[in-house]
């Protein structure tokens, strides 16, 4: 793919520091997705899925290699517009909801626009609440919620600022069946899959996995055709 448009991953490396000396996590990861595009990436615990994506996202720096979303390489960016990056072009969804404890639902869902608040901000977090089904726990803390209700918050603040990249790290991982049902099916609702925004998602669950046009496994610090 031209790394011009869409995402383009070559030859990502992630080392670690161990104690008998560097520990590669990654060795030499290849990917594009064009815009639009869903995958799902599977994989033993620990193999490296979590770290690509915090790679794809520039929460870390890869040890080797590029990763370019519309053409530009994140890791190439001073620490301004690294942020500038994450906020506007990246939205996440981790296992853990990481809602702010002392802020309501619709608090929650703009956090990512507080550095640089917009116009409409206040009625696309609103919009999104409704479309989660969540319009009427809005004004709720998350204490207050249940763990399919905050992993929806997490979904809506993800997509606040309408980002062309989606990354979710096993959203349903710490949910029971039927909230974990609900979240997988929002995850292909209108709403978060475009229009051209490429999704890509790790997942231990081989049937939310199977649901992804494109499937992958990490294994050796590599992807591989599912």
């Amino acid at each position: 793919m031209d790394p011009g448009g869409g995402l383009s991953v070559r030859g990502l490396v992630k080392d670690y520091p161990g104690p008998g000396g560097l520990i590669r996590v990654l060795d030499g990861v290849d990917l594009d997705a064009a815009p639009g595009e869903a995958v799902s990436i599977m994989g033993a615990s620990g193999c490296g899925k979590s770290t690509l994506l915090f790679l794809l996202g520039a929460i870390e720096f890869p040890s080797d290699g590029e990763v370019h979303l519309d053409g530009v390489d994140p890791h190439e960016l001073g620490s301004d517009g690294q942020a500038q990056f994450r906020r506007d072009e990246v939205g996440f969804v981790f296992q853990d909801h990481c809602l702010l404890p002392q802020c309501t639902a619709l608090e929650n869902v703009l956090a990512p626009t507080l550095p640089d608040p917009r116009p409409g901000d206040a009625e696309r977090a609103a919009v999104l609440l409704h479309r989660m089904g969540l319009a009427e726990r809005q004004d709720h803390l998350p204490a207050a919620l249940s763990g399919g209700e905050k992993q929806r918050v997490a979904i809506a603040r993800a997509l606040v600022r309408r980002p062309k990249l989606l990354l979710c790290d096993e959203p349903t991982g710490n949910l029971d069946g039927a909230a974990a049902d609900r979240v997988a099916d929002l995850l292909f609702d209108s709403e978060v899959t475009g229009p051209g925004r490429i999704v890509v998602l790790v997942t231990h669950d081989p049937g939310l996995a199977a649901r992804f046009p494109r499937r992958f496994r990490m294994e050796g610090g590599r992807l591989r055709g599912a």
